[in-house]
């Protein structure tokens, strides 16, 4: 068995200095500098940040083991929310990393599994069908940005049950549109609401 040392991602979202558990997981290799945010440890062969064997700092791991893993084992250390994160499947990665390598680095796809080592909250998916549509029916700003007409569709498909494959369809374009609303459309409609 050979110990792995990580790298670190110092995300703006992340604890600052020796707060964080991932300064204190790296402050076995190298200081803890007190203002710095550290997100995340990462542990893998991802080609952004390799990880490398402790007792040889010249051996990555992946020359070590001679394959690519298809995880990257993180340790985040959350200091305020993160970003909404929507990953692509397996053949959706593969062919996003032949177009962009750059913004793309990994052909692998993100399945995610969590683990909390300290206190921690998370949302993570969307809410039931039925009640999305129940805030939109309810909210009218929500039906402005996220479009009448296709508020009244997704609102239609849910009370007649049709295909799930056209509910999702709808449900898409709907959060899509509230995702790409102007800042001023947004601004008007927070203040009508309040």
């Amino acid at each position: 068995m050979h110990p792995v040392r990580g790298t670190v991602q110092s995300y703006a979202w992340g604890m600052i200095g020796s707060s964080s558990i991932v300064a204190q997981l790296a402050s076995k290799s190298s200081s803890i500098v007190s203002t710095q945010p550290y997100a995340e440890y990462w542990m893998g062969t991802h080609p952004k940040s390799e990880s490398y064997l402790i007792d040889n700092d010249q051996t990555s791991l992946k020359s070590y083991l001679n394959v690519d893993l298809p995880f990257l084992f993180k340790i985040l250390s959350v200091e305020t929310a993160l970003s909404i994160q929507a990953h692509p499947n397996r053949d959706r990665a593969k062919i996003l990393h032949e177009q962009n390598p750059q913004e793309y680095p990994d052909d692998n796809h993100k399945p995610e599994m969590a683990i909390a080592l300290t206190k921690f909250e998370c949302l993570c998916a969307f809410r039931p069908y039925k009640e999305i549509n129940e805030f939109i029916q309810k909210y009218e700003q929500l039906q402005v940005l996220c479009n009448k007409n296709l508020s009244d569709q997704f609102s239609n498909a849910m009370n007649l049950n049709v295909d799930l494959s056209i509910q999702q369809s709808l449900l898409k374009q709907l959060y899509s549109n509230l995702m790409q609303s102007s800042p001023v459309v947004i601004s008007q409609c927070v203040a009508a609401h309040l």
